[in-house]
């Protein structure tokens, strides 16, 4: 199915249709980092008014509609398309997991720790060093069934309470099409519902 004909298109007077669906199209839905990179581009001041606009929405209600849109655009994205967060994170990995993706490479623990993970200074994270991922080839996670933990939580923000941590969805906005296309959808919707009042000239 069209992941565009299960958007809500939000009311725009004087709007063509055709604008609204390449609006739609090319702004709402970048599937891979070119789509993505095209779509941020100019989205700064824009970004800074929801973070504004927001603040005033209940927060159950802000927070449950931010999951709902999530929870559906995570059903429609197909992540092999993209695979940005394996190009750009570092997985961070607790010292199990570094023991078991060493053994998938057919390393030494030793060996392995010392190519091809790294330290976080001061906070003693280690993590994945190279970029791409290792694991990564041709989009696909070569150990996606026993890929680390952090890899299985991505893109889900690891707090439910967004509206007070919208800022650190923001850093995600610019790498996942997920989150950039969730963001868009609360935008859309949010306008929606609640239009800017016009200014009294007097």
């Amino acid at each position: 199915d069209s992941v565009i004909a299960k958007v809500p298109i939000a009311r725009a007077r004087g709007v063509n249709w055709k604008v609204q669906f390449a609006y739609l199209r090319l702004v709402l839905f970048p599937q891979t980092p070119e789509e993505l990179q095209q779509a941020i581009a100019g989205k700064w001041e824009d970004n800074e008014q929801f973070v504004s606009e927001i603040q005033p929405i209940p927060l159950q209600q802000f927070n449950e509609m931010f999951w709902r849109l999530f929870e559906e655009t995570e059903k429609q994205m197909d992540c092999t398309r993209c695979a940005n967060c394996c190009k750009v994170f570092h997985a961070g990995l607790p010292e199990g997991e570094i023991q078991r993706l060493a053994a998938l490479k057919q390393m030494k623990y030793e060996e392995f720790l010392q190519q091809y993970v790294s330290i976080e200074q001061p906070t003693g994270i280690h993590f994945l060093k190279l970029n791409p991922c290792i694991f990564l080839n041709n989009n696909l996670c070569s150990i996606y069934d026993q890929r680390p933990q952090a890899c299985r939580d991505f893109p889900r923000p690891p707090f439910e309470n967004v509206n007070h941590n919208i800022r650190r969805v923001l850093i995600n906005y610019t790498v996942c099409p997920i989150i950039f296309n969730t963001v868009e959808k609360c935008k859309v919707q949010l306008r929606d519902q609640y239009p800017k009042k016009p200014k009294s000239r007097f």
